[in-house]
């Protein structure tokens, strides 16, 4: 058994919509359905994996280089002649230059990746010329979403994504008034003219570039706002300032009793009540600031994915992979999203 891991600078994470119609997939490409029926569980690790003695480089963003870890881990229990080697933290905006030098560099049964998002017109044009047999398998392994935070004693329910804005970013570009002190935001009693105390992750983490990408229209933050690299900083700092707010991980947020939710409101106009982060509206994708992040696994068409590929897979799709993935403080998968990508995995390694 062989895992090793190594961090190099900052990655970003996909934002998709919830639903994603098959007639919206690219022939190129292997995507399983995003449907929310039937419920079912997630599926236990079989207990015979295949155990090739072969190398699989895995290239996760930062913020999973734990998960992608102790995915390895499992995986080598039951497959201790894979050997695995983790390069986690590479900028998906800038790296791989293209899909056909990453699968050179590596094997194109040997390597999976995060994908910033679900593969473009422009990658795939490019892939039709310098590859055209490559296939790539997409398949969801970790369900996330931002919350809005306050301190648990602030009478605040909601915020629209404009208020946000105004809080946050340099620029404003949402077009709200500047907000100054919380009577701005209807607040009233104690805090009506306190200043708001803005908290945020930093900029160039996953959290920081999704949150400027979802909410301030990629500006850059206001100079008052604080910055921290860890979620635990933010969320303690929140939790003693009755002053404070922060946009932060919402599997984080809500094990934290010092502090509180807010509702979300994405567009007034469309509908004025804001929906809470709760486990359901997140996995529905009801919730605004929802992310899912990917897994984009090379293969040969007419080839199937390798039985390395494939084992990964397994172990990330069970209850105990997407465990992991609670610990770390995201949102497992729906079981049958995971039932679903199993069963593309199954299908394109040639298995009934």
């Amino acid at each position: 058994m062989r895992i090793l891991t190594v961090f190099c600078g900052f990655s970003l994470i996909v934002l998709t919509s919830p639903m994603l119609p098959s007639a919206e997939v690219p022939p190129q490409v292997v995507r399983p359905s995003l449907d929310l029926a039937p419920v079912v569980e997630l599926a236990d690790i079989p207990e015979s994996i295949e155990n090739p003695a072969v190398k699989l480089y895995l290239h996760p963003p930062m913020a999973l280089a734990n998960i992608f870890t102790f995915w390895a881990e499992e995986l080598n229990v039951r497959a201790p002649d894979i050997s695995i080697l983790i390069d986690a933290g590479r900028d998906q905006e800038m790296w791989p230059p293209t899909m056909a030098q990453l699968v050179d560099g590596y094997g194109i049964g040997q390597v999976g990746w995060a994908a910033e998002f679900p593969v473009s017109a422009a990658e795939l044009a490019q892939l039709a010329q310098e590859m055209p047999t490559l296939r790539l398998l997409e398949i969801p392994i970790v369900l996330d979403a931002l919350a809005v935070v306050v301190h648990r004693d602030n009478p605040l329910e909601q915020l629209t994504f404009a208020q946000i804005d105004a809080l946050y970013g340099k620029e404003r570009r949402a077009g709200h008034p500047p907000i100054l002190t919380w009577g701005d935001l209807g607040v009233r009693g104690p805090l009506q003219d306190a200043v708001p105390v803005a908290w945020a992750r930093e900029m160039t983490t996953g959290t920081g570039i999704f949150f400027r990408r979802s909410v301030l229209g990629k500006d850059m933050y206001a100079a008052g706002v604080v910055t921290a690299p860890g979620t635990s900083r933010i969320l303690a700092a929140v939790g003693e300032d009755p002053a404070a707010i922060a946009c932060v991980g919402a599997g984080f947020a809500s094990q934290n009793t010092s502090v509180k939710m807010l509702a979300v409101v994405a567009d007034p106009a469309v509908n004025p009540v804001g929906v809470a982060p709760t486990a359901a509206a997140i996995e529905n994708g009801s919730y605004s600031l929802r992310r899912i992040i990917w897994l984009r696994l090379p293969f040969t068409a007419g080839g199937g994915l390798s039985s390395a590929q494939r084992a990964l897979v397994q172990v990330a799709m069970s209850s105990v992979g997407q465990g992991i993935v609670v610990k770390d403080g995201y949102q497992a998968i729906p079981g049958v999203w995971a039932r679903a990508s199993l069963a593309w995995v199954d299908q394109l390694a040639g298995l009934p």
